[in-house]
Order: structure tokens, then sequence, then C-alpha cells
């Protein structure tokens, strides 16, 4: 009876926090991400996003690119690490050029903020170089 009850606490409180905490993980040196639109807050207003990426969940928000009024960008890496993306909206009232931001950027290492795919990052590491002076071995 006790081996069973300690295997019911390992797994509700050890091993069930870690699955709901997964996340995936894409490799490459290019992904698009998507986002569903933020509708506008008044007749005539124009949203625009702005996209960041940043490296673990706590390293500085660096913009990629401008804002932007589609709701995907397809984000290219040349420097190797792990990446979360994230993206804020940018309410622009119908006759005014200053931008009125959203509380929070949205981040893909946030699980609330994510589709039901879950929490997610990208890793880029810079490829090797090519192999040079083939020849048949004796």
């Amino acid at each position: 009876m006790k081996k069973k009850l300690a295997l019911m606490v390992l797994v509700l409180f050890v091993l069930a926090p870690m699955v709901a905490l997964a996340q995936t993980w894409y490799t490459a040196n290019q992904a698009t991400v998507a986002w569903d639109p933020v509708p506008p807050v008044a007749t005539g207003d124009t949203i625009k996003y702005q996209v960041y990426t940043r490296v673990g969940t706590t390293g500085t928000p660096v913009k990629v690119g401008n804002e932007i009024t589609a709701t995907q960008l397809a984000i290219t890496f040349s420097v190797e690490g792990r990446y979360y993306v994230g993206v804020d909206a940018v309410r622009y009232p119908s006759g005014e050029t200053a931008g009125i931001r959203s509380a929070t950027i949205s981040w893909s290492s946030n699980a609330a903020d994510c589709s039901s795919a879950g929490p997610f990052g990208i890793v880029y590491y810079v490829a090797p170089g090519a192999v040079k002076n083939l020849r048949n071995a004796p």
C-alpha cells in the first residue's frame, strides 16, 4: 500500500507538472510564426503587430523588423541560440500616427498565449563547413 501511495505522489507532484510544462523546440535557421488577428477597438482603427525574439524566458526582447499588418512572419536566425518569439499588438486610432501598444507581449514560451499545440521555441545552430578533398582510400 505504501509503495502505491509513493508512486501516486511521484506521478501527481513530480511527473505531471513536468508534462504540463513541456514545450516543443524546432531546429531551423528560419521559421514562420502566425497568430490570430486582434480586433479593432473602434471603427477606423488600424492594428499592427511587432514581432520580437529573445533568448531564454528572461532575455531582452529584440525587435524583428518593423511593425506589420499581416498575422504571420518568417524569421531568419543568424546567431546560434534557443529563441522564443513574442508579438504585441499596436492600435492606431483613425487619423493618428502614434500607436498604442498592448499591455503585454505574447510569448511562445507561455502556454496561455499559444494555440492548443502548446508552447514552443526555435533553436538555431550554425551548420559546419563542407567536407573537402574526398578520395578513394586504399
